[in-house]
């Protein structure tokens, strides 16, 4: 089954964004004389290109032989108004902690700030060096084609000492990294997701004052907090089931996920923590790298929007993305068998370098008593890793429900919530006609 996002809203944030988008085009001037300013050179500069991302527009400025940044805007209409300045915040001091607190080749912040700061108060920007490298995720790809294996070994070494590193920062509570007054790395904060911007930005009405307001201290709360926000979220947006039967799935789905918390991690002192900063976007698309010396390497790793951190065992999951595809997509496209047909030779592969690089660690760095290689295998033959994967993210969670934790008679709900269920899907229905009669009348063209 596949669940999407709300046409309406996502038009709004489309027409948004256009109109943004040209604003930036407009000053670009402006922006390469106050990147100038900010760097304090008399150096003229010039602008060299834009990088688009997904949520950010980056644009390259030269200044010569003498240096070249990138300046970096969230996109105004994809991210949510009121996260601009938290998302960039967050984001720049989780950049700063991990130059401090560990060697993963982050780009250097060469100057930060708030919308109202910026170039025509475009958005929050952030000032970075830009580095030279081809994206990760192509070169991987390529060797993968080639059969180059050993290369492959090389890169999938690389990026397990990266998380070997991340696994190591270990926080009392769950949300972004900040300095308290005194120079401390703390978490205070409410933890700002991915899966909350998208609720605010591309479902109509979605209620936002019901989004957390500090850190969670307990893995419980959090992850109950979580099955409670896809229950929300199934009741509000109203093209999220095209059928009756649709409803019904995604009202089991989402009741199995909560009821499964206590499964995948039964109440015990590991409740209150460590908690580790878990980068979802740690993956080669976010990689660059080159040839050094005959030799594949990571030179930046980019894009810490929306990190938190989070319950250790997320950061013990072995990497989503090892199969070079979204596992969320590749199930509403084919059965689990496929998706573990190409994951899981990867997995074998990137445990074994995982094994490497753990065996690679300085003594005083072998503090834990089990392997981050045991315990990623251990996330997959469990399954947490799909549990994991659903409660962070909402577009998936009915899929990864039915296709790869569902066992046979779980459909079966108590006389209460089979009641319940029945009135979600009545409501469900009234919604998705009010729905498509208001894209009609608007003219937006709709699939599912």
């Amino acid at each position: 089954m596949k669940t999407e996002f709300d046409k309406i809203a996502e038009e709004a944030g489309n027409a948004e964004l256009a109109a943004w988008a040209a604003k930036v085009k407009a000053a670009n001037e402006e922006i390469v004389t106050f990147v100038g300013q900010k760097l304090r050179t008399n150096v003229p500069g010039e602008f060299v290109q834009y990088l688009q991302g997904s949520y950010n527009v980056n644009l390259v400025i030269s200044f010569g032989t003498e240096d070249t940044v990138i300046i970096r805007f969230p996109k105004r209409g994809i991210t949510a108004a009121k996260f601009l300045e938290e998302k960039v915040r967050n984001e720049v001091r989780f950049l700063e902690y991990l130059a401090e607190k560990t060697v993963i080749p982050v780009p250097k912040i060469r100057d930060w700030g708030t919308a109202k700061e910026s170039p025509s108060q475009l958005s929050p920007y952030i000032i970075m060096d830009y580095i030279e490298g081809t994206e990760l995720s192509e070169l991987l790809q390529q060797l993968q084609d080639d059969h180059k294996e050993a290369e492959v070994d090389l890169v999938y070494e690389q990026i397990a000492d990266y998380m070997l590193q991340i696994s190591r920062l270990h926080f009392s509570a769950i949300g972004p990294v900040n300095k308290d007054t005194s120079g401390a790395w703390t978490v205070t904060d409410r933890p700002l997701t991915t899966n909350m911007n998208n609720l605010a930005s591309v479902v109509t009405d979605y209620p936002v004052d019901q989004f957390p307001k500090v850190a969670f201290t307990s893995t419980q709360a959090f992850l109950h907090y979580r099955a409670d926000e896809n229950l929300l979220h199934l009741q509000v947006q109203r093209n999220l089931a095209h059928s009756t039967q649709d409803a019904e799935k995604c009202f089991i789905a989402r009741h199995r996920f909560k009821q499964l918390i206590e499964r995948f991690y039964p109440p015990s002192e590991a409740d209150n923590g460590p908690f580790i900063p878990y980068c979802h976007d740690l993956r080669p698309k976010n990689m660059l790298a080159r040839y050094e010396e005959g030799s594949l390497k990571i030179v930046a790793v980019l894009d810490f929007e929306y990190v938190n951190t989070m319950p250790a065992q997320f950061a013990y999951d072995p990497p989503w993305w090892l199969a070079m595809v979204s596992p969320g997509l590749m199930l509403e496209k084919f059965a689990l068998e496929d998706f573990e047909a190409l994951y899981v030779p990867r997995l074998e592969q990137f445990l074994r370098a995982m094994a490497r690089a753990e065996a690679k660690q300085k003594p005083s760095q072998q503090k834990e008593a089990i392997s981050l290689a045991s315990r990623m295998l251990d996330s997959w033959a469990s399954k947490r890793f799909w549990f994991n994967h659903g409660i962070r993210k909402g577009w998936d969670v009915d899929v990864v429900y039915w296709s790869a934790l569902h066992e046979p008679g779980d459909e079966e709900l108590s006389g209460d919530l089979e009641r319940e269920m029945s009135l979600i899907a009545e409501k469900k229905m009234e919604q998705l006609a009010a729905y498509e009669a208001e894209c009609d009348a608007r003219g937006i063209a709709q699939s599912g």
